[in-house]
């Protein structure tokens, strides 16, 4: 059987609740012994009575009381203000201008270099749409119009024109369609640039055609791919909200 042991007394405990409670008032009768020891003032101080003793004691446990009420209401009361604070009103506060808004951030979704291209080539446009993206959100981590949350499952907040909002999904989506558009005539610039596709074997016809479709897409249906886009800006957007401590976002 465990027994737990006051360190001051030595008294031993089957109880863990017993424990804590003896080990509070043993560590206070020593502490006050060392003061009386150490202080003459307090060698006169009379005893008190037991009815002193037992009005005290009501007094503190109505403090007490009072206190835990007290903190309740509080503890309360900090909930109902926090909740009153959600994602807008955050990015308003912590990001109230950004040099980059959603309009110039499609301005510059434009220079598809031939990494982009081989994204698709390796795997589809989806790929393709995401490298593309993820190069102007690294080059622009603290200016970036688009933004996101852990705890609000694949919920976009964009920038434009001066305000924070909600993206709706049909604006993601038309963001992964224009983008997506723009990659074939920078892959059609591609292919008329490459001497191995000058002479059009059947090899090449075949390479061809394989490139055009993976570029125009047609080897997912639209909704994965607006699926796939729309969790790829998640993923690589959110912050985590436990490192954002002054809230409780809603």
């Amino acid at each position: 059987m465990v027994f737990h042991e006051c360190k001051q007394c030595f008294t031993k405990f089957k109880n863990k609740g017993q424990f804590d409670e003896h080990i509070i008032c043993c560590e206070f009768m020593r502490n006050r012994a060392v003061e009386i020891n150490n202080k003459a003032a307090f060698i006169n101080d009379p005893v008190p009575s037991n009815r002193m003793l037992y009005e005290s004691i009501k007094n503190c446990m109505s403090r007490i009381q009072h206190l835990e009420t007290e903190n309740e209401f509080l503890k309360t009361f900090a909930r109902r203000e926090r909740q009153k604070i959600n994602m807008i009103d955050y990015l308003k506060m912590r990001y109230p201008v950004l040099t980059m808004d959603f309009t110039a951030m499609v301005a510059a979704l434009k220079d598809i270099q031939q990494k982009h291209l081989e994204a698709v080539f390796g795997g589809n446009i989806v790929d393709g749409v995401c490298a593309l993206v993820a190069d102007l959100i690294d080059a622009n981590k603290d200016h970036f119009p688009i933004c996101a949350f852990s705890h609000k499952s694949h919920t976009l907040y964009v920038y434009d024109r001066g305000l924070w909002s909600e993206m709706p999904l049909s604006d993601i989506n038309n963001l992964f369609d224009l983008l997506s558009n723009r990659f074939f005539p920078a892959y059609t610039k591609w292919e008329q640039r490459r001497n191995e596709f000058i002479v059009e074997t059947e090899e090449v016809k075949m390479q061809k055609m394989d490139f055009m479709r993976k570029i125009n897409g047609h080897y997912m249906n639209e909704e994965v791919k607006y699926q796939k886009f729309r969790s790829f800006l998640f993923n690589k957007l959110k912050q985590n909200v436990k490192s954002i401590v002054e809230y409780e976002f809603v």
